[in-house]
């Protein structure tokens, strides 16, 4: 559903038993998806969009473009969209309450099209087509817009049970000429945490060991040695990135107006500079100044399978451990 849309409340009320569903052929789904595409140059909220490993050990992904009402021309309004998603994920339905009997002219164009139909209620929710491989979907635009954000999404969900684990997500947009690609992290909920980023911006897969509690922070910042940070650091590699940026947390808690991030050196000078900084803006109300190790997973042109996803994963965390393990030693 287009971002700039309400998304009716009847219609939501569709979107569990769906997910039922999509979850019941393996699926991991997430509502609400929200992407830019610069195919079409738009903003979108897909309704629900589902990821799983296939047998060679590729992606698929399977997004659903809900309607209310029981009318045959409910079905042929999801139509527009349910074809533009068509350009960027492999697998397209359309769900509405209309049953099967009455789908009749709305039947046709739905296979024509190679979409899906699923005859969804606030109780049930049933397949009556199942979505071909669409003959539209450029291979490059799925890369870029929706494949990160599977691959970590199924990585991270493997990784961490639900109940320490979160994810985030936004669209993206068009500025100053360039595709601005979606954002995607999924991470725990630990003080010092791992976080799985896919940054459409800066065109990066990452992983990092981020620190973003307050609590923590003060705990980290008033025990931290430049000298011992700098040396931790030096052992990770010099393509590990270390970085502090200055948030400000808003009323609903969620950190904004970001401000850097600033890279910290490698020397023990330039790292004490940084860490004294870091302790006067921890000192403001609401202001976070959240420090994060980074190593990047793979290229953002790059395509890998389960196998080399799940490698690249297992290769940094153990290379990041030990400075993860020094810092949550600090934790208050």
């Amino acid at each position: 559903m287009d971002a700039t849309v309400e998304t009716a409340h009847g219609e939501k009320c569709l979107y569990p038993r769906i997910q039922e569903l999509m979850e019941s052929r393996g699926y991991a789904v997430i509502p609400q998806f929200e992407t830019f595409s610069p195919l079409t140059g738009r903003k979108r909220k897909l309704d629900l969009l589902g990821f799983r490993w296939i047998g060679n050990g590729d992606l698929d992904a399977w997004a659903i473009e809900g309607k209310q009402g029981v009318s045959p021309a409910d079905t042929l309004l999801a139509l527009g969209q349910a074809i533009e998603y068509q350009l960027y994920v492999p697998r397209v339905s359309v769900a509405a309450e209309v049953p099967r009997e009455n789908l009749a002219y709305a039947e046709g164009p739905l296979r024509q099209l190679g979409l899906g139909y699923i005859h969804a209620t606030p109780t049930s929710a049933t397949e009556i087509i199942s979505p071909a491989l669409s003959p539209r979907c450029y291979q490059n635009e799925f890369n870029e817009v929706i494949r990160h954000a599977g691959v970590l999404c199924l990585l991270g969900r493997e990784r961490w049970k639900k109940e320490n684990r979160r994810e985030h997500h936004h669209g993206g947009d068009k500025a100053a000429g360039a595709a601005g690609y979606p954002f995607y992290v999924i991470h725990n909920n630990d003080p010092v945490q791992y976080d799985l980023t896919a940054t459409g911006q800066s065109k990066e897969v990452r992983i990092k060991v981020w620190i973003e509690s307050k609590k923590a922070l003060t705990g980290i910042y008033h025990e931290i040695e430049a000298g011992l940070l700098a040396e931790h650091l030096g052992k990770l590699g010099a393509d590990a990135t270390t970085s502090i940026s200055i948030y400000e947390r808003d009323h609903f808690r969620r950190l904004r107006n970001c401000e850097g991030p600033r890279q910290l050196p490698p020397d023990k000078a330039g790292i004490a500079k940084a860490l004294v900084g870091a302790r006067a803006a921890l000192r403001k109300n609401r202001i976070v100044p959240v420090i994060s190790v980074a190593l990047e997973l793979w290229a953002w042109d790059a395509t890998p399978r389960r196998a080399e996803a799940e490698n690249a994963v297992e290769q940094a965390v153990k290379r990041l451990e030990p400075i993860r393990m020094y810092l949550a030693a600090m934790v208050s």
